[in-house]
Formats: structure tokens, sequence, C-alpha cells
């Protein structure tokens, strides 16, 4: 849900700032800690935070600590055998900060910053301010693990992974369900007395798990994550598999292994929602031009009526999406299918070079959305979604049964000076058949099959291997 209630645009827009504020102030932490140590002569600010850290270190370690024996002997007193057992069990570990120990984890910070009573950690409520620093801790994990991942397998990156940058601009604001509240319809956040109405949903949520305010254009979307108490559905995968092979004349095609035709989606609906508001703003773009008569870039301008188009198509989208995951989740129900394979490369849109018309409208389809909630309803109804790289399944001859290779980058495309080369012809792989024109492929023995029908057959087949035991002459005759 969105607001545009000015007083909590004003409460939103102060938490945003200082949750961005103080991300910066715990990564300006975390980086010069972690070069400031192996230098001999640190920089003013690595002096600085290596100053902060060393002076408190001993001390905090001598609060944590006893903290801890507080809680044992208040446990004890309360007859809490359970929690005193539980926190007894856990060993105490002193923080530590040398060469050997130079990154400021999430409970180094958190515990820090508690004790120096860091002004910019206190501004926020308590665990929105924890939520920020998990952030970073989780951005670093991932920094770490790509690099690890990157040393061994450079082929799979563009270049070698760079640490997190500092933040601009706004951030999302997370509530944890001891901060927030809900009673009798309305949501009342930390630190303000004004209300959010939240309507009938308010009465139907059980267990709040967590709120999330993002910033959009025009305002704030406040996403409530609740339990709805429901058993989780579980199966076992049978034999039957469905595959899906995602586009930009068609938006999904999909397949199977169990003698039903194929099914042909149309993106004529996205298209045509793309077409129409990519001309209206450009429309209104256009009234926006510089002293020197020049078209101002897209962050020099924001109307109202921009931001409104944008957020029509993005509810649009948003919308079709979740109706055709839940048609082909049904559908799969109906046929006792227990296993979607769905095929996505991950850097499908980096540098994407399809000429003018094209780029627009397939740069725009948010694929990762149509993914993002098919996998989710998947989880809801037990169904195993798998999400499989597709590098050649469009190549492949599926009637054929070519072997599917796995696209890998060559030592041209990882180069900077070499980055403009076409890249398939660092690849020598020959297939029984081809593309003999849009839409249309033709088979090592002259057999015609749809593109993206023999792609997505090629997807199950990459998935989970060789599966398809039926006569295949179901699919040359694909259903729109």
């Amino acid at each position: 849900m969105a607001t545009k209630n000015k007083a909590y645009i004003l409460i939103f827009l102060d938490l945003s700032i200082k949750a961005t504020s103080l991300y910066n102030w715990a990564l300006f932490f975390v980086r010069n800690a972690y070069t400031g140590l192996l230098k001999d002569k640190p920089t003013e600010n690595e002096a600085k935070v290596l100053n902060i850290i060393n002076s408190n270190l001993s001390d905090l370690n001598a609060s944590r600590l006893n903290s801890r024996k507080q809680k044992l002997l208040k446990y004890r007193a309360s007859g809490n055998n359970e929690k005193y057992k539980k926190l007894k069990s856990k060993r105490f570990r002193y923080f530590k900060f040398d060469k050997s120990n130079s990154y400021l984890g999430y409970n180094f910070l958190d515990g820090l910053f508690k004790f120096i009573d860091d002004p910019l950690y206190r501004s926020l409520p308590i665990h929105t301010a924890q939520r920020v620093l998990k952030v970073l801790g989780e951005n670093y994990k991932g920094f770490f693990k790509s690099l690890r991942d990157y040393e061994k397998n450079p082929s799979k990156y563009s270049g070698r992974p760079k640490m997190p940058y500092y933040k601009k601009g706004l951030s999302t604001i997370y509530f944890s369900n001891k901060s927030c509240v809900i009673k009798d319809g309305y949501l009342q956040f930390p630190g303000t007395k004004e209300k959010f109405f939240i309507g009938k949903i308010g009465n139907e949520i059980k267990k709040l798990i967590k709120v999330e305010v993002k910033v959009t254009e025009d305002g704030f979307k406040i996403l409530l994550t609740f339990d709805d108490e429901k058993e989780i559905v579980t199966c076992e995968p049978n034999d039957k598999y469905l595959g899906i092979d995602e586009g930009v004349e068609n938006i999904v095609t999909i397949s199977n292994n169990i003698g039903l035709r194929p099914i042909i989606v149309k993106n004529d609906i996205i298209k045509g929602l793309n077409q129409y508001t990519n001309k209206r703003i450009a429309e209104l773009q256009s009234c926006f031009v510089s002293k020197d008569k020049k078209l101002l870039k897209k962050d020099e301008y924001a109307t109202k009526q921009i931001r409104a188009i944008r957020r029509y198509r993005d509810n649009v989208f948003n919308h079709y999406f979740y109706c055709l995951a839940n048609r082909i989740i049904d559908y799969c129900k109906r046929q006792e299918i227990k296993t979607i394979c769905y095929g996505h490369n991950n850097s499908i849109k980096t540098n994407v070079n399809l000429g003018k018309v094209n780029n627009q409208t397939f740069v725009l389809i948010p694929f990762a959305r149509l993914r993002q909630i098919l996998s989710l309803k998947c989880i809801e109804n037990g169904i195993v979604f798998v999400c499989t790289e597709e590098s050649y399944t469009s190549k492949a001859s599926f009637l054929d049964r070519d072997n599917i290779p796995v696209y890998k980058k060559s030592k041209k495309e990882n180069s900077k000076k070499d980055s403009k080369e076409d890249s398939s012809e660092s690849e020598d792989f020959t297939f029984s058949g081809k593309r003999v024109k849009r839409g249309l492929y033709k088979a090592g023995d002259g057999s015609l099959i749809n593109a993206d029908v023999n792609g997505s057959c090629n997807i199950i087949r990459k998935a989970v291997g060789e599966v398809f035991t039926l006569s295949t002459d179901y699919l040359l005759n694909p259903e729109k």
C-alpha cells in the first residue's frame, strides 16, 4: 500500500535519511578499519576509526561479559531454567581487532555503537538501526563470497567484485513486529502518535512479522509481512515436468513431457503498454529542455503526470504477472505436475543491443518480477521451482537430442580491450538444426518445430536431464 499522507511522508523521510546516514557511517568504519590495519602510516580517517575502536575495545568486552552475568543471575532468580541453560551453553566470544580480525561484522558494529552511544545509531528505533547494520553485513558477506568465487572462476564475472559503495539518496526503512503494532485496523509506528489505517487486512492479520517502508517516485510504499499460520505444502517430485521459456514476442512458452500440447502466451499486452507509456512519457519529457535547448536527463525533472504513468505501468505489470502465475499453477495442479523448470540468464539485459525499438521493449519487461512471483506461488502450492541458465537452449535441436553445453565467457570478453569482439566466435559448437526464420526451428531431419517450444523443451532437458519418454508429435502444434 502506498501513502501520500503528509505527516507520514515527513516521518518516513526523516527516518530514511537517518538510515542512509547510519549505513554510510558504519561503512566508513568498516572500510577504514579494514585498510588502516594494513598500513604503517594510516590516513587521518583511518587513524580516527582505529583510535575509537582500540580505546573502547577492552571496556566493550568487559561490559558485554558483565551483561551476560547479569542475565544469568536474572534467569536463575526468576526460575527460567530453559533460558538459563541456553545462555550458559553459549560460549562467550571476545571481540578481537587485529590484522587477522580486521573486518567489523554486524555484532561488532552493533555492540560498539551501543557502547559509545553513537548519535546516528540512537536516532533510529533500535530494531531499525540493527537492520541497517545487518544489511551492510549481508552486503559484505556477498562481496567476500563473490571474491572467493572470482579467484576460482573469473569467467563467471564481468570484472573483479568491488567493495560495497556508500549509499546515495533514501534508504528502505525496516520495522520489526516489536516496533510496530496493529490494532483495530490501524498500524502504529514507533516514535509517533499518528496511526495509519490499513483497512480490513488489519483485522485479518494474525501475526505480524515485519514492516518495510520503501521509497517510490511520489511517496513511500508500506509492505507488511505476516504469518498466515497455514501449513507449508510439501510434496515429492514425480516424473511430470513443465518447461518455461521467457521472451519478448511470447512472454512465456510452456512445454511438458506428459503428451499435452505446448502453450504459447503472446506478449501483446505488455508490449502495447510499454509502447503507450514510452510514447506518452516522451511527449511529456519533450516539454523539459535546458537553457541550451537540450533535453534534460531523467533525474533532472519529475512531474506528477510522469510519475503517475510509471506507477500505472508497474501496477499493470504486477497484476498481469500474478494472473499469469496463477494460471500456470492451476494448470500444474490439474495435470499433477510437481516440477517447473524456468530458463533464465542472469546477465541477459547487460549491455543488450537489439536496436532502439527492441531495446525499449525488452529491457522494460521485468522478467525478474515474473520469476519471483512464480517461485513464491510454487512454494505456496508445494511445487518444485528449478531456475536454470538457458545458454544454447535455442540453438540446440530438441528433436535430435543435441547435447546442450554451458556458455563460458572467453578471455577476450573478460579483457577490456577486446570487449567489443563477438563472443560467439569463442565457442565452437555444432548443432543438428537451426532457426530458419523468426519463430520456426528446423531439425536435422527436416522436421519443423516452434523455436520457443524447442527452447522450453531444452530447458527441461538442461534442468533435469532426459525425461521425454513419449512421442514428441504433440509438440509440433502449440496452443496460442
